[in-house]
C-alpha cells in the first residue's frame, strides 16, 4: 500500500497495490487544526501497527492517527510555531525508530528533532546551530532516513546535500557520559545490555524491562499504555484515540456496548433490548405504539408512533378510574414527548385513541 502526502487537499491518502483510486485515511476535512484535519501536510511515517505520523506542516505539529481513526492526536509540537523544546516550526520529514522515537525534521528552525514516545519536548540530534552551510548546520532540511546503527540521512534542501549525522557521541540523559560509553544510556536504572526500552523519557517509572507506560501498547492497539483507558482490547479492533473498541464502550450508559447498539442515543433510564433499544415495560395492548419509554418515568414521557396516525386523544386512567390528562403534550418528529409532572407517584393505564382504534399502556410514575 501507498500512503501518499496530498498537501493541498489537506488529506493522506492510501492507494492498494493495482487501485484506480485511494482513500482518505487522514484529515480530508479542509484546512484546518481541529483534531480531524491537517494543514499543509509533509512527511509521513507508518509503524507496526499502522498508525500514521503526519509532519501537519502548517500546524506546526506531529500527529498521530490509528488504523481506521478519524481524528489524529499531538504526539510532538502543538504548541504554536517556535524554536523552544516543546515547539516546532514547519516540520517537513519524519522518520521513527524501532523504539518508537520519532525524529523530525524542524524546517524552519534548521534542525532535527528527537520526541520520544510521550515526550512534552524534543533534543537537538542535528543541526540547531544556526542556518547555514558548516558541518554543524543545516538550512531549511527536508526529507529524513535513519539507518540500522541509527545514523540520519538528512535531505539538507537549501544546501544542496545529504548530510550524514552520526549519533554515538549523544548524551541523552544528561549524565555527562557519551551514549557510545553510558552502560545506562537513558538513565532509569536498567543496563542498556537488560534494556528492551533504551529511551525511556527522562523520570518515568520504569518495569524489570526497563519501559516506562509511554513505551508499551499491551493490548497492542496502537496507544501506548499511558493513555489507553481500555488497556485489554481484543485483537483486530480498530480503537479511537483513547484506546477503546467499541465492543469496550457503552457511549449511552444503558448496558449494551456500542458494536451490538442500534440505537446509541438512548435516554437516561430507559429500559433496553439486547440491540440497546428502549421497549415498553408493560403493555396491554398496542398496535399503533412502536415505543414508550421511560417506564418507570418521573417527570416526562417519550411516546413514539406508527406514522401517518392523527392522535383524538390521550389521558391517564388511575386505580379508582379517574381520567387525568397530562401537564402538556408536545409533538416531535416521531411521536409525542409528554409531561407528566402534575401526576402522582403510582400506575396508571394509559389511553390512547385516534382516528382508527384505541391503544392502552400500563404506565408507573415513580419518582
Amino acid at each position: 500500500n501507498i500512503y501518499i502526502s496530498d498537501i493541498l487537499n489537506y488529506r493522506i491518502q492510501k492507494w492498494a497495490p493495482g487501485a484506480t483510486e485511494g482513500i482518505t485515511v487522514a484529515g480530508g476535512n479542509g484546512k484546518g487544526s481541529a483534531a480531524n484535519q491537517i494543514d499543509f501536510p509533509m512527511g509521513i511515517a507508518l509503524d507496526a501497527s499502522r498508525n500514521l505520523y503526519i509532519a501537519d506542516g502548517s500546524n506546526h505539529r506531529i500527529q498521530k492517527w490509528a488504523p481506521g481513526a478519524t481524528e489524529g492526536f499531538t504526539v510532538a509540537g502543538g504548541n504554536g510555531q517556535g524554536s523552544s523544546a516543546n515547539k516546532l516550526n514547519g516540520p517537513k520529514g519524519i522518520a521513527l525508530d524501532a523504539s518508537g522515537n520519532l525524529y523530525i525534521s524542524d524546517g524552519s528552525n534548521d534542525r532535527i528533532q528527537k520526541w520520544a514516545p510521550g515526550a512534552t519536548e524534543g533534543i537537538t540530534v542535528a543541526g540547531g546551530n544556526g542556518q547555514g552551510s558548516a558541518a554543524n548546520q543545516l538550512k531549511g532540511p527536508g526529507g529524513i532516513a535513519l539507518d540500522a546503527s541509527g545514523n540520519i540521512y538528512i535531505s539538507d534542501i537549501l544546501n544542496y546535500r545529504i548530510q550524514k549525522w552520526a549519533l554515538g557521541q549523544l548524551d541523552f540523559d544528561g549524565d555527562g557520559i557519551g551514549d557510545a560509553c553510558d552502560p545506562d544510556i537513558d538513565g532509569d536504572g536498567v543496563a542498556n545490555g537488560l534494556d528492551t526500552c533504551p529511551n525511556t523519557p527522562i523520570g518515568e517509572t520504569v518495569d524489570a524491562n526497563g519501559c516506562s507506560d509511554t513505551q508499551k501498547d499491551t493490548d497492542s492497539d496502537g496507544v501506548t499504555d499511558d493513555i489507553d483507558t481500555c488497556p485489554d482490547t481484543p485483537n483486530g479492533e480498530t480503537v479511537d484515540a483513547n484506546g477503546c473498541s467499541d465492543s469496550q464502550k457503552d457511549t449511552d450508559g444503558d448496558g449494551v456496548t456500542d458494536d451490538v447498539d442500534t440505537c446509541p442515543d438512548t435516554p437516561d433510564g430507559a429500559t433496553v433490548d439486547n440491540q440497546g433499544c428502549p421497549i415498553p415495560l408493560f403493555i396491554e395492548s398496542i398496535t399503533f405504539i412502536e415505543n414508550i419509554y421511560p417506564n418507570p418515568t418521573d417527570d416526562n414521557l417519550r411516546v413514539i408512533l406508527k406514522p401517518g396516525l392523527e392522535v383524538k386523544d390521550f389521558y391517564f386512567v388511575d386505580f379508582t378510574g379517574k381520567f387525568i390528562k397530562p401537564r402538556s403534550i408536545n409533538k416531535v418528529q416521531d411521536g409525542l414527548d409528554v409531561n407528566v409532572s402534575n401526576l402522582n407517584n403510582g400506575i396508571y393505564l394509559l389511553k390512547i385513541l385516534t382516528d382508527k382504534e384505541l391503544n392502552k399502556v400500563k404506565i408507573i410514575i415513580e419518582r
